[in-house]
């Protein structure tokens, strides 16, 4: 098991287990919609031998995170709440 991983049940040997603290999948920018990380994510920081950019074309920090997004603190991530789309393009707005 790759040291980076965060498994949430414990299970495969994993060195962290528990909330990976991910926020639901949406149009985070690039060409796939991505799960960003809320602000107290584990995930942050805590990856290892990172491509240079995130699944979104995003620059990735010197510590990169863990997974398909790399957190900023521009991101939406990092505010008091975050939107998720519904169909028909309505969205509801969730405080964290």
């Amino acid at each position: 098991v790759d040291t980076a991983t965060i498994i949430e049940d414990n299970s495969c040997g994993a060195n962290r287990s528990g909330d990976s603290g991910l926020l639901p999948l949406a149009d985070n920018g690039g060409a796939t919609l991505t799960h960003a990380l809320a602000a107290d994510s584990q995930a942050i920081d805590s990856g290892q031998n990172c491509e240079p950019l995130d699944q979104r074309g995003e620059s990735r920090d010197n510590l990169c995170d863990v997974g398909a997004y790399e957190f900023n603190t521009n991101d939406e991530g990092s505010a008091s709440f975050f939107v998720i789309p519904l169909p028909g393009g309505k969205t509801v707005v969730v405080p964290l």
